[in-house]
């Protein structure tokens, strides 16, 4: 059943602060803080300019640790934890790219899982959790790879980010493994899930964007959660006991994508397809930087915040010219504190050239590398 968009958001406003599964026939009140970005003015950006310097950590590769394809990284204390999506693997190395440990339990008996979709680290009780979706369950284990428990969910997440009280704040993709209203058709896919997996709330279900591209549509940092639906500029700002207190607009202007004149989904794939309007990608969120890349005119852009003093920078591209290691993708794996991560492959690396030589050269970290190497972290501190 097709809702439009000025609908859907009315009611995720009614139904976002609910929980024990009632509706609430009020709406709430939630601030709006709006960033405008106009993609038009979007221009290159040279590295000096907002970064003080790059630091680069090769992932130490040994029999033991042969990495696949990193498509996150959760820092804790001096350690770097790599979710391994090839392998369905979790990987543990130090601050200097040291092999630590890994946890890789595939399998169905206890303190197994069939795959990995998602992870995130307890930083309260030092454990990480692992989300397999094909089993509705999340698995805990101690930071040195030893099962503690599992949690048996009423859902099948893609993502999650944990808040207080060991409660969850769940996302699931897709009109297959939704958890139906209390009607029978409208549906859900925003949910907040107990310490025992029993859903403790949920918010609509939004048929107009959710398959229609996957980016990262969560962040989880220490004291506050960003959530948002594929490719909508709005972003949604929870605390950590799961209470929506902010909306993010991120405001395109005249390149906005006009969702609310979706009538079907072939038309909304073809609203998504101009290249003339901004679609919105991901989101990385620290206390000190809001990071958001979108799509405009056939390229990857981003939008850089400095929640300090609000001063941004429109980017259509990222030039290093540091050390001349290509920034030309600007979507990194996380930002925290002052920094924000990339991933580079050592093959990669390897390749780039200034001034007609290897620029690795001149970086000490890099002297050894190979390029059956693991990938290397690339760090860039910011200074804007």
């Amino acid at each position: 059943m097709k809702k439009s968009s000025s609908y859907f958001f009315v009611l995720l406003c009614l139904l976002f602060i609910e929980c024990k599964q009632k509706h609430i026939d009020k709406e709430v009140d939630i601030p709006v803080k709006l960033h405008p970005v106009d993609p038009g003015i979007a221009e290159k950006v040279y590295a000096s300019k907002i970064f003080d310097s790059i630091v680069y950590i090769p992932l130490e590769t040994t029999a033991q640790a042969i990495v696949g394809e990193i498509t996150k990284v959760e820092i804790i204390d001096s350690l770097i934890y790599c979710l391994d999506r090839q392998t369905h693997a979790i990987w543990c190395f130090n601050q200097k790219g040291k092999y630590v440990n890994h946890i890789h339990k595939r399998g169905q008996g206890p303190g197994e899982y069939v795959s990995i979709f998602d992870f995130t680290v307890d930083r309260l009780n030092n454990l990480i959790a692992i989300l397999d979706r094909n089993t509705k369950k999340i698995l805990w284990y101690t930071l040195s790879g030893k099962f503690v428990k599992s949690t048996k969910l009423e859902v099948s997440p893609s993502n999650f980010g944990l808040l207080n009280d060991n409660k969850i704040l769940a996302y699931t993709r897709g009109v297959d493994i939704f958890m139906k209203g209390n009607d029978g058709t409208l549906g859900y896919n925003y949910f907040i899930i107990d310490s025992t997996g029993k859903t403790d709330a949920y918010f609509p279900y939004n048929d107009v964007t959710d398959n229609l591209v996957g980016n990262k549509i969560m962040e989880v940092n220490d004291n506050k959660v960003l959530a948002t639906y594929a490719a909508n500029d709005i972003i949604y700002e929870f605390d950590m006991d799961g209470n929506l207190t902010l909306k993010h607009v991120i405001d395109f202007g005249k390149y906005r994508i006009p969702l609310e004149k979706t009538k079907d989904e072939k038309y909304t794939r073809e609203l998504f397809s101009n290249p003339q309007y901004a679609q919105r990608a991901s989101v990385y969120y620290s206390d000190n930087y809001f990071l958001v890349t979108y799509s405009f005119e056939g390229r990857v852009r981003f939008w850089l915040c400095n929640n300090k003093n609000d001063k941004n920078i429109v980017g259509s591209f990222l030039e290093n010219d540091i050390d001349f290691i290509s920034l030309a993708d600007p979507t990194p794996l996380t930002v925290r504190d002052n920094k924000i991560y990339y991933l580079k492959d050592a093959y990669f690396i390897l390749k780039q050239k200034h001034d007609g030589k290897p620029a690795y050269l001149n970086i000490p970290t890099l002297s050894s590398l190979k390029e059956d190497d693991n990938a290397v972290l690339m760090i860039g501190y910011l200074k804007f």
